[in-house]
């Protein structure tokens, strides 16, 4: 569901804020692999007040999966040092902390329609995505947008679909991902989450503001562009298709 975007706040994360720059990644690869030469050593952690107590109270099965998770973030990070542009960076942090992970500045770092600006991967032209939304307790409602939608009632579904999705480069593969800030979205714990896999996706409108769907492109795992899709929603519910029956008492019955 999407949730409401917080404009200040998205304005207000620089490279150094929302990005480290190579030297603190670097940092924090060297942590993580300090952190696993000391896991491999065992798994008891002894108390410095009491030797003889093991802090460590995980079962086997946690322990091993805590140390597989440690060695798969260790090989993200590895493989986000290596990349050769921000982009690429980004997505790779982005596999490990999904939707907490801010992408680049979209005016730097994305290809838009028709040019490629300098930090894209490749010049290419983004496929346009077509988005409509149909009222869950009132399938009359259909809206339909290009790109873009709205605005639109609560309470319904809304579908993206990729438009003519076989002049896409070949082995590309789509990724879909939903990224909200703001008040309401955190009270909701629902900051974003990924939202499916391959040409269409569907999602619901829940909380009033406008929020954004990301399409990913990758072509043999690489990403290569990216559409940002502005989802606008009102705040007023979607009618309901046959309205609910009034109270018997509020009807005039002629006397017979």
């Amino acid at each position: 569901m999407f949730g409401p975007v917080d404009r200040s706040r998205r304005r207000s994360i620089r490279p150094s804020q929302g990005r480290p720059d190579r030297s603190r990644r670097r940092t924090l690869l060297a942590l993580l692999r300090e952190i696993a030469n000391r896991i491999a050593r065992g798994r008891r952690v002894r108390n410095p007040a009491n030797p003889g107590e093991d802090l460590n109270c995980l079962t086997d099965q946690q322990w091993a999966a805590f140390s597989k998770g440690l060695n798969d973030l260790i090989g993200t990070a590895a493989s986000a040092i290596a990349s050769d542009d921000e982009i690429e960076a980004a997505d790779y942090w982005s596999r490990a902390f999904a939707h907490f992970f801010p992408m680049p500045d979209f005016r730097a770092a994305v290809a838009t329609d028709g040019v490629a600006k300098s930090h894209a991967l490749i010049p290419i032209t983004l496929p346009d995505v077509f988005v409509r939304a149909v009222g869950k307790r009132n399938p009359n409602i259909k809206l339909t947008g290009k790109n873009e939608i709205g605005p639109i009632p609560k309470e319904c579904s809304i579908i993206f679909e990729i438009v003519e999705p076989w002049k896409l480069p070949s082995d590309t593969t789509v990724d879909w991902m939903v990224r909200n800030e703001g008040d309401e979205a955190e009270y909701i714990n629902d900051l974003g989450h990924r939202a499916g896999n391959g040409f269409a996706a569907t999602e619901s409108s829940a909380y009033t503001g406008t929020h954004y769907m990301d399409c990913i492109l990758r072509q043999n795992g690489r990403i290569y562009g990216v559409r940002r899709i502005p989802v606008r929603i009102s705040g007023m519910n979607a009618p309901l298709r046959n309205p609910v029956a009034s109270p018997s008492w509020t009807n005039v019955r002629a006397r017979r």
